[in-house]
């Protein structure tokens, strides 16, 4: 509306000028050769429909300026004024009602026709100048002078116009839809000055001859524009294919740092209007606008994990982050745009008190580009959403750019930005097909982030942003996987985050080897009829679990039902109707098999299959993590030789059971087995043997005692046995069931001499044996006090007859 008011005073000047200039012809019209002047207006009319299309304007231009030259030689000035009207008239209305449906613009046609008549009094002023007659100027040098008169004139009125209603540059408009015409007024002048000789000397009947010659400069200048319009149209049509490749290429760079071809319109159409009210220069406004779609494409060079990461950068990432404005710069002053594209997008981050980066400019050193594009860009970044936070409302983030104004921000723009933001944001939802922002309907109302439509988002678009959530999912999960130590955790995370990348009701991961080597044991499991699932026991090679860790092939889309056949109770059917199964390895060895389970049937893709197999390897390292972790805890309270408790779970248990004698007041035996011989096995057979008649001997023990004793390995070829609630009189009996129980092994295994030297004691009979140590020194010095005695010649002798 602005700039239409202000062309409105132009207009107005340019009708009254015309309808004077045409009053007065008129007013001295008269015709002393009226067939004459009958012709010349057929013939201008005539010539008024040779038109050519105006590449660059939606309009035409007619070959009937050649006749008010001739008219103007060869008429008086009213007559020429009549006649060229008259032609006028008639282009303008056969430009209108060539398009179908088009209407009359009554205004227009009367802004052309008091051009027309303006540009007729002038050149007739020129022409007939009596200072160029009184300097001996000819015919053909003022007719010439008048042909330029009447061009510059005629087009700089409509260029004026244009440049008015629609905001553009005056001598950039009627440099490209003009000045390439110019030509051609040269040769009108010079066929008006052909036809005015042969007038003269042949009569103007006669000189009619040579009106031919019109048609054919028409057929050339019109060959001459369409060829001309061809040209510029292919000029045209590569650079938009040149600014749509780049645009393109920018919208895939943004999307993985979660913009959108919306946003990016939505940038440039601020950045737009924001540098026109600041009066910045045109080629400035072309560059802010490149810039806007390409001012990230430095974040190239920034790893995919900074770009994706949900939460917020450490210093170092920061650092890395802060590199693309640079790195963008330098690969678009390989471009060569002809305007400073470049320095905009270098200087974008800069800040207006100086804190900025790369180069920590402030103030107006700051290219005024630069400037424009930080606000914008920072306004739309708050109200849009990120991995890492909410979008803001439009207007939450405009009190959010004002709160920094002088400090990060220009004032003068920040001030326009204020003031407009809302009729911005009307432009730029007008202009985006795609997704927009929506802002809340009045300040301070409710609040909640701007809303996206996805009605007009390219495919392309989507695909990018599809990948960049899988890559920040994939990183979320692989990063709690490897955070949580215990092995239960990890997997209840890996459950909870899998189902937002593979849609599944079950999840069940199956381990080898818990109760046999052949059969999958669940060891995981997460969803609908868990507790149906957790009782499966698959043997290797059925059901899809077990073919799919038989052959070492992932299955998609197999059928559940194979697998209930081997729940305990057969009569259970399930509810689930696909499968996907991926077998999980440990160095080329199958560990176990992850399957994923829906209700729907087909529920599974190849591509949900690619994923799994990219989570496999996180996965398998958690379960061999976990199956070390679960070892190394066996290992520290489990001798690894003979499976018994070591003597760490010794101490523990012999603490525990002394706390619960005193609070029931019971009694516990404490037996102590040291064997005799043993070293000698050890000597004359090696290590090996040794070890098989203690794993023998360790089991034989076993057997000997109650369920609930607890049978230790204390060390070497010690062992020691917790009874608890026995007394003394069944303590001695135990004794002696264990030499018996030692010396048949010793037998069985082809060693007669092996026996063992016992120490017993009952916690609380010894006055000072009141601790688990002095239990366990009372058992070791009563050990030693029998093994002395069988070391005795009759001991020795008893132990032979035994």
């Amino acid at each position: 509306m602005r700039e239409r008011l202000s062309s409105k005073p132009f207009l107005n000047g340019v009708m009254i000028a015309g309808a004077i200039a045409f009053a007065w012809s008129v007013a001295h019209l008269s015709t002393p050769d009226p067939l004459k002047f009958i012709c010349y207006c057929a013939l201008s009319l005539i010539a008024a429909t040779l038109r050519v299309e105006i590449p660059e304007l939606n309009g035409t231009l007619a070959v009937n300026y050649v006749f008010v030259l001739i008219g103007l030689v060869d008429l008086s000035l009213p007559e020429c004024m009549v006649a060229t009207v008259l032609a006028t008239l008639l282009q303008c209305l056969g430009g209108s009602g060539k398009r179908v449906g088009a209407t009359v613009n009554v205004e227009k046609i009367l802004f052309n026709l008091s051009n027309v008549a303006v540009a007729v009094v002038a050149c007739a002023s020129v022409l007939y100048s009596p200072w160029l007659i009184a300097h001996g100027a000819n015919l053909l040098l003022r007719v010439t002078l008048a042909a330029i008169t009447y061009f510059i004139l005629n087009t700089f009125a409509v260029t004026a116009m244009i440049a008015l209603t629609q905001a553009k540059p005056f001598f950039r408009v009627w440099r490209e839809c003009y000045l390439w015409v110019f030509p051609f007024f040269f040769f009108g002048a010079g066929f008006a000055r052909g036809f005015h000789w042969l007038a003269a000397r042949f009569g103007w009947q006669m000189a009619m001859l040579s009106l031919p010659a019109i048609h054919i400069l028409w057929t050339a200048f019109r060959f001459y524009l369409k060829r001309l319009g061809n040209e510029k149209k292919r000029a045209q049509d590569l650079a938009a294919l040149h600014l749509r490749t780049i645009e393109s290429l920018a919208l895939a760079i943004d999307a993985r740092d979660y913009a959108t071809g919306g946003r990016v319109r939505r940038v440039q159409v601020y950045v737009t209007e924001i540098a026109r009210e600041l009066n910045v220069s045109q080629p400035e406004v072309e560059a802010l606008q490149a810039a806007a779609i390409l001012h990230d494409i430095g974040k190239l060079a920034v790893p995919e994990h900074i770009i994706s990461k949900p939460g917020k950068l450490t210093p170092e990432e920061f650092e890395k982050m802060k590199i693309h404005p640079a790195v963008g710069a330098e690969i678009l002053e390989r471009a060569e745009f002809p305007y400073p594209v470049a320095d905009i997008v270098r200087y974008h981050h800069e800040k207006w008190d100086g804190t900025g980066y790369p180069a920590g400019l402030r103030g107006d050193a700051i290219p005024i580009g630069a400037r424009i594009l930080s606000v914008v860009d920072c306004l739309d970044a708050l109200a849009a959403d990120r991995g890492y936070r909410k979008a803001a409302t439009l207007d939450e983030a405009m009190d959010m750019i004002a709160e920094q104004s002088g400090s990060a921000f220009d004032p003068r723009i920040v001030t326009i930005l204020e003031r407009r933001y809302r009729e911005l944001e009307a432009m730029a939802l007008a202009k985006s097909p795609g997704p927009v922002l929506k802002p809340v309907p009045t300040r301070g109302t409710e609040t909640g982030s701007m809303e996206e439509e996805k009605s007009g988002e390219p495919a392309f678009l989507t695909s990018i942003g599809a990948a960049r959530d899988e890559v920040q999912k994939l990183f979320e999960l692989s990063d709690d996987l490897v955070q949580s130590l215990r092995e239960t955790n990890s997997l209840l995370l890996f459950a909870d985050k899998l189902k937002l990348i593979v849609p599944h009701d079950l999840m069940c991961i199956y381990s080898i080897g818990s109760i046999g080597k052949d059969v999958l044991v669940p060891e995981y499991v997460n969803g609908s009829e868990h507790l149906l699932y957790s009782s499966l026991r698959i043997p290797i090679g059925q059901g899809l679990s077990g073919w799919a860790v038989e052959n070492n092939i992932p299955i998609v889309n197999g059928n559940p039902a194979a697998e209930p056949g081997y729940l305990n109770d057969p009569t259970v059917i399930t509810n689930l109707k696909s499968a996907l199964a991926i077998p999980l390895e440990e160095n080329g060895r199958a560990i176990g098999v992850l399957s994923l389970y829906a209700r729907e049937r087909n529920a599974f893709s190849r591509d949900h299959l690619r994923v799994l197999q990219a989570l496999a390897p996180r996965l398998e390292a958690v379960l061999s993590n976990g199956r070390r972790l679960s070892e190394a805890q066996d290992h520290a309270v489990t001798d690894y030789l003979t499976g018994l408790p070591n003597s760490r779970s010794l101490y523990l248990h012999l603490e525990a059971e002394i706390s619960r004698c005193r609070r029931r007041r019971a009694g516990l035996g404490v037996i102590l087995c040291d064997l005799d011989g043993f070293k000698t096995i050890n000597d004359e057979h090696g290590h090996l043997e040794g070890n098989r008649v203690l794993k023998a001997v360790a089991a034989d023990l076993k057997d000997c005692c109650r369920g609930y004793d607890y049978v230790t390995r204390m060390g070497g070829d010690e062992f020691v046995v917790l009874a608890p609630d026995m007394e003394e009189a069944a303590l001695e009996e135990n004794v002696q069931r264990f030499r018996h129980a030692v010396r048949r092994t010793g037998v069985r295994l082809g060693y007669p001499a092996l026996s063992c030297s016992i120490g017993a004691v009952v916690f609380g009979e010894n006055g000072d044996a009141k601790t688990a140590d002095a239990l366990l020194a009372e058992a070791d010095r009563r050990m030693y006090a029998d093994k002395k005695r069988h070391k005795t010649p009759q001991a020795e002798e008893i132990l032979l007859s035994a």
